[in-house]
């Protein structure tokens, strides 16, 4: 394992278009605790960020490469871009090592202090897996997670060969085919190619297994985080309570309570990343939620007024 590290590595969020309000608090939240936090983005959040890089006009020819082969397998757009313009600023910049988050993440650590020190030495990158996964699941997710450039590289790597190896193609065809045949959402995606080849790779740690009595959240919407039915839960949400300002959740396996890193606010659950930021609110972040879903039903009940006109 590594010492405890002096030098932080910079804490990336990539991010294009607009700038909503979640990524603003995304970023926030994690230069409380980290002095590095890079935003990666394109000339529509130029300004959001002090510390951002434009990749508007930057072009991958590893990119071009997996476009030539590339076949869509969901209905949903998947974000491919980001990993080859990633791998292309880490080697404009020089930078070795960073923490990757989705903007619909909170942080409640300094990463380079509480992760980085337990990676194993020859650990190339770090993610979120978690165990129970039922027939075609797949899914490994970068929404908190560790790489290093030789990892990225080798990731952008198996997406390119992932569309010309005929053996791994068919896997993924018959992870679509199922998706269509039992009607289930979801397909092939960026977290599909991820869980592939961390399954293959010896170098690759799983975040979700937890980290010197810590976590990091896997979804606020779920109990689950590795396991099923992990963590207790209120109103939809996981049960947090609030210690020196960091979160608490109970795990109903191990029978005590365990530090999160992070909190996940994904999909409508964004609308509780203000509550989380903000010291005042923390107590009461289901709240948000609650405010998000009735204001998605009022937009709802809108559009299909506008719609019978």
């Amino acid at each position: 394992m590594n010492s405890i590290q002096s030098i932080e590595i910079p804490v990336v969020i990539v991010h294009y278009g607009n700038s909503p309000n979640y990524l603003k608090l995304a970023l926030k939240s994690a230069f409380k605790l980290n002095s590095k936090v890079m935003l990666i983005g394109d000339k529509y959040n130029k300004n959001t960020w002090k510390n951002h890089w434009d990749g508007t006009g930057l072009k991958s020819q590893k990119y071009q490469d997996f476009l030539e082969n590339y076949i869509q397998m969901s209905p949903y757009n998947s974000r491919w871009k980001r990993w080859f313009l990633l791998e292309e600023w880490m080697k404009i910049a020089k930078v070795e090592k960073i923490f990757l988050l989705d903007s619909d993440l909170v942080s409640f650590a300094n990463y380079s202090q509480e992760v980085l020190p337990v990676l194993p030495n020859n650990c190339i990158s770090a993610l979120m897996i978690p165990k129970c996964q039922d027939d075609f699941d797949w899914v490994a997710s970068p929404h908190c997670s560790y790489w290093t450039i030789d990892g990225l590289k080798e990731f952008t790597n198996f997406c390119i060969e992932s569309y010309r190896d005929e053996t791994i193609l068919k896997k993924l065809e018959a992870k679509y085919n199922w998706h269509i045949k039992n009607r289930k959402p979801g397909g092939v995606c960026e977290m599909t190619l991820l869980y592939l080849w961390s399954k293959k790779n010896s170098q690759v740690l799983n975040l979700a297994e937890g980290i010197n009595n810590s976590t990091i959240d896997h979804n606020i919407n779920t109990s689950d985080n590795y396991l099923e039915n992990e963590y207790k839960m209120r109103f939809g949400l996981k049960s947090f309570k609030f210690k020196n300002a960091r979160p608490y959740g109970y795990n109903q396996i191990l029978q005590k309570e365990i530090r999160f890193l992070c909190i996940h606010c994904q999909g409508i659950a964004k609308g509780v990343m203000r509550c989380l930021y903000n010291n005042n609110l923390r107590n009461f972040y289901y709240i948000g939620k609650l405010g998000a879903v009735i204001e998605f039903k009022i937009k709802s009940f809108i559009k299909k007024l506008i719609k019978r006109k």
